[in-house]
């Protein structure tokens, strides 16, 4: 019983500083946009970057894990058929 009303006790206090902080920063941000006088911002934004006439070719993946995998098929028929003339089977 106590933990239940100590933690209600908690939650209303924590709610009740959050509220009065956000009011607070409110009330700021109001005196300060009325104090900064209002001007015309020169926005200074670089120029567009120059595009080639050759398209920059990205590779996504890596070309090593897309060649054909080298594989001892033939060989392991051969060891299979071998080992299948033994009993092995």
């Amino acid at each position: 019983m106590a933990f239940g009303v100590l933690w209600t006790v908690m939650s209303v206090f924590i709610f009740i500083t959050q509220i009065i902080n956000i009011s607070k920063a409110r009330k700021r941000e109001a005196e300060q946009s009325s104090d900064v006088p209002v001007s015309n911002p020169v926005s200074k934004t670089p120029a567009p970057p120059v595009m080639s006439s050759q398209p920059e070719i990205k590779q996504e993946f890596d070309p090593q894990f897309f060649q054909p995998a080298k594989s001892s098929i033939e060989e392991d028929d051969e060891d299979y058929k071998r080992m299948k003339r033994q009993g092995f089977e």
